[in-house]
């Protein structure tokens, strides 16, 4: 989880906390239909605004961001590292029982172990990452 995300659901519960001590009963402000109004119309605003495949989307983002697991650069290093002295020993094709957590260095190395050159290898990643980026700054807009 993300340290702004863990900073931000923090701050949101620690405000209501403190409305309520600040304000009176915690029954005060919970009230189920105000609960149903509120996030069944927010759920049915964005599903009027975006197709169901974005919807599903979002749902999926929203999920990675409370699940999702910052990869450790080092260890990727170290991981990059062996495997370099793996293919430098034994060859590419001792590569492809090499288990890799991380999808698109996964797609580069099978692709390596298939016999593909480094240049097609290149710029297919190439491709994946300006795919990705392109990607990305097009989800701002919505």
């Amino acid at each position: 989880m993300d340290l702004a995300t863990l900073i931000g659901l923090v701050a949101g519960i620690g405000t209501m906390i403190g409305a309520i001590v600040l304000g009176g009963s915690g029954s005060m402000f919970i009230n189920a239909p105000s609960l149903v109004v509120v996030l069944g119309g927010t759920f049915a605003a964005v599903m009027m605004k975006f197709s169901m495949g974005q919807f599903v989307g979002a749902v999926k983002v929203a999920m990675k961001t409370f699940l999702h697991k910052e990869e450790k650069v080092e260890q990727l290093i170290e991981d990059l590292e062996s495997m370099a002295n793996t293919a430098r020993k034994e060859g590419l094709l001792a590569l492809e029982g090499v288990e890799v957590n991380n999808t698109f260095l996964k797609k580069g190395i099978q692709m390596m172990v298939d016999g593909h050159s480094p240049e097609m290898v290149r710029s297919v990643l190439k491709k994946d990452m300006d795919n990705t980026i392109q990607r990305h700054d097009g989800k701002k807009d919505l």
